[in-house]
């Protein structure tokens, strides 16, 4: 699923919750350029690591504020 995170003043459109072997995190939205895939915005792990609970918690419970008929996660 791709998400829109909304921080503060901030919307980072188009994060994608992705699984791994070592746990869930946030793929930031990126751009390709010669078969190589680029992340367009960076945030620190510690924030990373806050929305994936965020929209975890959010997917469990169905709890989730709309803009523009789009999901945007609140923090």
């Amino acid at each position: 699923d791709f998400y829109d995170v909304k921080y503060g003043d901030v919307i980072i459109t188009d994060c994608k919750l992705i699984e791994s072997s070592k746990g869930p995190f946030l793929g930031m939205p990126s751009r390709e350029n010669n078969g190589s895939w680029y992340p367009l915005v960076y945030v620190k792990k510690s924030l990373g690591d806050k929305l994936v609970e965020y929209i975890t918690d959010a997917d469990s419970n169905d709890d989730w504020d709309e803009l523009d008929d789009g999901e945007i996660l609140s923090l």
